[in-house]
């Protein structure tokens, strides 16, 4: 894997981000980022509606089928995942249980769940990367795409987000 852009053009990536992005879009992301994450890291799961908020702002064709989980299963489901002592396979995989959720929505709510440690597993992000998208998805394919993105926020010093919100934006201006 290896970015198609130089470090330097991170920054510019990241802020045009915002550029394709509506308000409500803007709105949603910043609550995820302030109120949410923050809500569900600290309680140790995600609610019904967090998972629903989540899916709304990634894939909001997968709505109708998220929205079929019961609550209490979506309490149990996410607590195995979010804890401390889960293995990094069970992690993911156990999230894509959940009806509508599969790999990429489970990568949204590690993503959020673990600010710094998980990417958003999306095809522009990989197309930005070198990478041929997968026919499908499997964990050694999300955890050499992990590895690599948390050993390049760490050479370069940045946050996750800013280097997937820069990743999406390459693709989307130049794919």
């Amino acid at each position: 894997m290896n970015p198609r852009f130089p470090a330097a053009e991170i920054g510019g990536l990241e802020q045009r981000y915002w550029n394709y992005s509506s308000e409500v879009q803007r709105e949603r992301e910043n609550n995820i980022i302030q109120n949410t994450g923050p809500a569900f890291r600290q309680r140790g799961y995600l609610t019904k509606d967090d998972l629903v908020l989540l899916t709304r702002w990634k894939s909001p064709r997968s709505l109708p089928r998220v929205e079929q989980n019961a609550d209490c299963f979506v309490k149990e489901v996410t607590t195995i995942s979010l804890s401390e002592d889960t293995s990094e396979e069970l992690r993911i995989k156990i999230l894509t249980i959940l009806d509508g959720v599969q790999w990429s929505i489970a990568s949204v709510v590690l993503h959020f769940a673990f600010p710094d440690q998980y990417p958003i597993l999306d095809y522009r992000a990989i197309w930005s990367l070198q990478e041929p998208q997968p026919a499908t998805y499997t964990f050694d394919f999300w955890m050499q795409y992990t590895e690599f993105c948390r050993a390049y926020i760490k050479q370069h010093q940045l946050c996750m987000r800013s280097f997937d919100r820069a990743l999406w934006t390459y693709s989307k201006e130049n794919q």
